[in-house]
C-alpha cells in the first residue's frame, strides 16, 4: 500500500508539472518599440581612455592622529630613503592628581610604549637594528603644526635627551632612558602647574621621536606603529614627605602621559621626490607611494582637455551627455616575489586637497566614493588591478565649462590616487578616510601592455 500511494502521487505531480510546462507564456519585450521614434531611443555607447597621469608628491599630507604614532625609516634603491618620526605634548594624567612632594630628587626617567604594529618591506627585516632618538620639543605641538606632516630643526633641541644610544631590534616594547636633567627639569613643575593641562603643556612642551635608516649600502628597514594611549614617561624620584616629622626620604614614581592632550603628529619626509614628472608616457611602471610619498597623479586640465577633445571629435553637446558608468582601472603585474604584494597599497582611490572649516588643506575623497557597489579602489589581486567608480565626478567635468571647474570652492579636480581606510560606526554608517601609513608598491605605467585607463558607459540625450 505504501508504494502504490508513492506512486500515484509521482503520476499526479508529474501531470502536474506537464499541465505547467504547456500554460507557460512567452513574453515579447519588443511589443510597442516601433511606436516609438527612432530619434527618442537611449542610445548606450562605452568609450576607454588611456589615462594621462602624472607622478608627484602628496605635498602638505595631514599627519594629525588620534590614537596611532609612527616611528621608523626605510631604504630603497628606487625610492632612496623614507623616515617617519612621532611628536607630541606631554602632560600628566587627565583626572589624575600628582604633587611632587618637598625637595624631589631625580633618580631615572624613561620613555616606554608597547608596539602594536610593525611593517617591513621584506620579512627578514623584521628584527634589524633602529637607532632610536627622543629631542625636547621648544614648541607645542598645536593647530599651526598639526596638518603639516614636518617638524622645521627650530622647533626641537638638537641634543637627544636618551642616554647614550637606543637601538631597537625590533619587539613588542621600547623603553629608553633619558637625562636625569630633564627629569629635574620636569620636577619643578608647580602644583597649579601640574593640576591645569594648559600650563603644564606650555611650559614643558613635549618630545619627538625619530628611528635610523638601515646602514648605508643595505636597502630594506621598519616600522613600527604604537597607539598613543600606550606611551608614558616613568619618573623615579626621592623626596622629603611632610605628612609626619623625622620620616626619613621615600622613594616614588609618577606617570606622565605622551599625547594626553589627545593626538600626536606623526612626520615623514621621502628620498622620491626626484621621481615627480608630468610625463610618464614611455614608462611602463609608475612607483606608488603611501602616507606623503610619490603618488600616480592627473591634473583637471589634462582630464579636461582628454573628455573635451573626444567630445568634439564625436560632434557631443556636453550638456546631453549622460553618463551611466565611469570607471578607472589601474592594472599592475605580479611581482617576482609575490610576498611583495603585502607592501602594496590595500586601496587607491582619487583624492583631492580642500580646505576645511578651520582654514586647514586636507586630501578628501570625491562623493562617489559612497555609492553602492563601488568597488572604491580596492586591490583586485585575482585580476591585479585597483578600480573604482567615479562616474558623478566625470559627469561634472563633461558638463561643466573649464572655468566653472575652476572656481568651484567646494571641489578640487586634481586628483591623486591614495591609500584609503574605511571605518563603520554603531550604526553601520560607513567613513572613509585618507589612511596616513606607509606602503611601497606599483602599477602599470601608460607604455604598459594592461595600461592604465578610463571606461565610460554613456548615452546622448536628443
Amino acid at each position: 500500500m505504501q508504494f502504490k500511494d508513492i506512486s500515484r502521487t509521482l503520476v499526479l505531480s508529474l501531470l502536474a508539472i506537464g499541465f505547467l510546462a504547456v500554460s507557460c507564456i512567452s513574453v515579447d519585450k519588443s511589443l510597442g518599440s516601433q511606436f516609438i521614434p527612432d530619434d527618442e531611443k537611449l542610445q548606450v555607447h562605452t568609450v576607454t581612455f588611456p589615462l594621462p597621469l602624472e607622478l608627484k608628491m602628496a605635498d602638505s599630507l595631514q599627519a594629525q592622529s588620534y590614537s596611532t604614532a609612527l616611528l621608523g625609516a626605510f631604504r630603497s634603491a628606487e625610492l632612496g630613503e623614507i623616515h617617519f618620526g612621532t611628536a607630541a605634548n606631554i602632560s600628566p594624567v587627565l583626572g589624575g592628581t600628582i604633587k611632587f612632594g618637598k625637595d624631589p630628587v631625580i633618580k631615572s626617567i624613561y620613555f616606554v610604549t608597547a608596539i602594536s604594529e610593525t611593517q617591513v618591506l621584506e620579512e627578514s627585516q623584521s628584527g634589524i637594528p633602529q637607532n632610536i632618538e627622543v629631542y625636547r620639543m621648544m614648541k607645542v605641538i598645536d593647530t599651526t603644526t598639526l596638518y603639516n606632516n614636518s617638524i622645521r630643526p627650530g622647533d626641537y633641541d638638537p641634543v637627544p635627551l636618551n642616554t647614550g644610544s637606543a637601538t631597537f631590534f625590533g619587539g613588542d616594547s621600547i623603553k629608553i632612558y633619558l637625562s636625569n636633567d630633564y627629569g629635574a627639569l620636569l620636577l619643578t613643575a608647580t602644583e597649579t602647574e601640574l593640576d591645569s593641562l594648559d600650563l603644564f603643556i606650555k611650559k614643558f612642551k613635549g618630545l619627538y621621536l625619530t628611528a635610523s635608516a638601515p646602514e648605508q649600502g643595505l636597502t630594506g628597514g621598519r616600522l613600527n606603529v604604537f597607539s598613543t594611549s600606550d606611551a608614558n614617561l616613568v619618573i623615579s624620584y626621592n623626596f622629603q614627605p611632610e605628612w609626619e616629622a623625622g620620616l626619613p626620604r621615600k622613594d616614588t614614581t609618577v606617570v606622565l602621559t605622551f599625547a594626553g592632550d589627545g593626538y600626536c603628529l606623526n612626520t615623514s619626509s621621502y628620498g622620491s621626490q626626484h621621481l615627480e614628472t608630468a610625463n610618464t608616457s614611455d614608462m611602463t611602471v609608475l612607483p606608488v607611494e603611501g602616507a606623503a610619498g610619490i603618488k600616480p597623479y592627473i591634473s583637471m586640465d589634462a582630464l579636461k582637455t582628454m573628455l573635451d577633445d573626444w567630445m568634439e571629435k564625436n560632434n557631443y553637446d556636453p550638456k546631453k551627455i549622460l553618463l551611466i558608468k565611469g570607471e578607472y582601472v589601474l592594472p599592475y603585474e605580479m611581482p617576482a616575489d609575490y610576498k611583495q604584494l603585502d607592501s602594496y597599497p590595500p586601496s587607491l582611490y582619487p583624492a583631492y586637497q580642500g580646505e576645511s572649516l578651520t582654514g586647514r588643506m586636507y586630501y578628501y575623497q570625491p562623493a562617489d566614493i559612497y555609492t553602492t557597489d563601488n568597488p572604491a579602489g580596492n586591490i583586485d589581486r585575482s585580476a591585479m588591478v585597483y578600480k573604482g567608480d567615479i562616474s558623478f565626478t566625470l559627469q561634472k567635468m563633461i558638463s561643466k565649462t573649464r572655468q566653472e571647474l575652476a572656481s568651484d570652492t567646494q571641489f578640487a579636480y586634481d586628483f591623486w590616487f591614495m591609500p584609503s581606510t574605511q571605518t563603520t560606526d554603531m550604526y553601520g554608517n560607513v567613513t572613509f578616510n585618507i589612511e596616513y601609513t606607509y606602503y611601497n608598491g606599483k602599477i602599470n605605467g601608460p607604455k604598459a601592455e594592461r595600461y592604465p585607463m578610463l571606461n565610460i558607459v554613456y548615452t546622448v540625450l536628443q
